[in-house]
């Protein structure tokens, strides 16, 4: 999960449902809360990241991203009440990994890094 200060300048949008783009109000003072692919994965499916983008206005916009290290391994976190399929642990770097070198910007890249451990690939 992201919690992303806002401070009024406007050029985030998300994906709604119905696959349109749509504007985040870019309120003072406010969080605007971002449900990202880890915690989609983490939950089996339950909770569904928000697909997001930035449109850029002339104006300085500021994201600082911050999350675990990317040594951390994720397990599967499973009470009575959860019904979902549990998941194979992955390494948080290696996940990761995965996602950005599926950005234009880093295509052909995945050979630069090497999986920490195998079978952790990111999974749509």
């Amino acid at each position: 999960m992201t919690l992303l200060a806002q401070d009024g300048v406007p050029g985030l949008q998300a994906r709604a449902r119905d696959a349109r783009w749509v504007d985040v109000p870019p309120v003072d003072r406010a969080l605007a809360v971002n449900f990202g692919q880890v915690l989609e994965r983490w939950s089996g499916g339950r909770i569904k990241a928000t697909e997001h983008r930035v449109i850029g206005t002339g104006q300085e916009r500021f994201s600082i991203p911050s999350s675990t290290k990317p040594e951390r391994m994720l397990k599967s976190v499973r009470s009575r009440s959860m019904t979902q399929k549990s998941f194979e642990p992955f390494l948080f770097g290696d996940f990761l990994w995965a996602r950005i070198v599926n950005f234009v910007e880093f295509r052909g890249m995945q050979a630069v890094r090497k999986p920490m451990r195998s079978g952790t690939a990111a999974r749509p």
